[in-house]
């Protein structure tokens, strides 16, 4: 079976997602690249046995597989089946077994070469993470831990929110900083963060060293090594060191609501990227703001994201 590895075909597929955590799955063409919780299944039509084992080596813990060449059926499986006659299968599929199981700790893993949804599974997460990875800026693999796009998510949450992550992987959406921690935490990481003015001006800055610790010790900051030919400007070393804070959760709230966000506030800081969805160019200290960039104006367009570092 080794040798269909050569063959892979790789699709693009849109999803429909309930949240960070959770997604609905469609009625779609091919599921290269998605991985699946035991018992879940993916099946798609196609004229070929050849391109139904494809499609299960292409798959992340896809393990087996059974084609129906009456009706071109093809599933996909998590697991395998000891006893074929207790198989989900129809009794005219012929079932197979994918011998080479792959698994992803996070988007440095990933092989395709389209950004969207992958499920990862991080040291500590057996259930696994759906996470989104940019696959196209600067070499790609990076997992993005935060996004803001047109103000159709709420930022100004608790403390528990912001723990277990909120959003939408497509749109708006906050990892979860328990979720950082760990992918920060099984491997050294990098920090890119991408942003766009209100006159659609691009521009980044990005960090030779990004961590968090855990909740016992809320979510300090650690970051370090900007780099200077980043051309957005270093807003984020000024709160080095410094607790993660909520409105629910600080040591006096008023970062958090003077900002209307969540961040690691040190005397309000140079950046609030999870602070209010204003119209972009607004001059307003509760915006989503990064100073060094563009001091006091809301900006259109943020995302953070981290890479596993070589």
């Amino acid at each position: 079976m080794s040798t269909l590895k050569d063959f892979i075909i790789v699709l693009i597929l849109e999803v429909t997602f309930i949240d960070a955590t959770e997604v609905l799955w469609g009625n779609k063409a091919n599921l290269n690249g998605y991985s699946f919780n035991k018992n879940e299944s993916f099946t798609i039509t196609t004229p070929y046995r050849t391109d139904c084992a494809r499609s299960c080596w292409g798959v992340p813990l896809c393990t087996s597989f059974t084609y129906e060449s009456k009706v071109k059926t093809c599933k996909g499986y998590t697991e395998e089946f000891a006893d074929a006659t207790h198989s989900i299968a129809t009794e005219n599929a012929e079932y197979y077994v994918i011998n080479n199981v792959t698994g992803y700790t996070d988007c440095s893993d990933v092989k395709h070469k389209h950004s969207g949804i992958y499920r990862i599974f991080p040291v500590g997460i057996p259930e696994g993470l759906l996470v989104y990875c940019d696959m196209e800026t600067d070499g790609g693999h990076w997992t993005v831990i935060q996004r803001r796009i047109d103000g159709s998510v709420d930022f100004y949450r608790t403390w528990q929110d912001y723990s277990k992550g909120f959003g939408n992987l497509i749109g708006e959406f906050y990892l979860g900083n328990e979720y950082i921690h760990v992918l920060t935490h099984q491997a050294e990481c990098e920090l890119r963060v991408d942003l766009r003015n209100s006159s659609n001006y691009s521009s980044y800055a990005s960090y030779s060293t990004f961590a968090i610790s855990s909740n016992a010790t809320r979510y300090s900051l650690n970051v370090s090594g900007f780099n200077i030919k980043s051309h957005a400007g270093d807003s984020l070393t000024d709160v080095n060191m410094n607790k993660f804070k909520t409105f629910d959760v600080s040591d006096d709230n008023f970062c958090p609501s003077a900002r209307h966000g969540a961040w690691w506030y040190g005397y309000c800081s140079l950046g609030n990227l999870n602070g209010k969805y204003l119209q972009p160019g607004t001059k307003l200290v509760s915006g989503i703001r990064w100073d060094t960039l563009e001091n006091g104006i809301s900006l259109s367009y943020a995302d953070m994201k981290i890479r596993r570092k070589i």
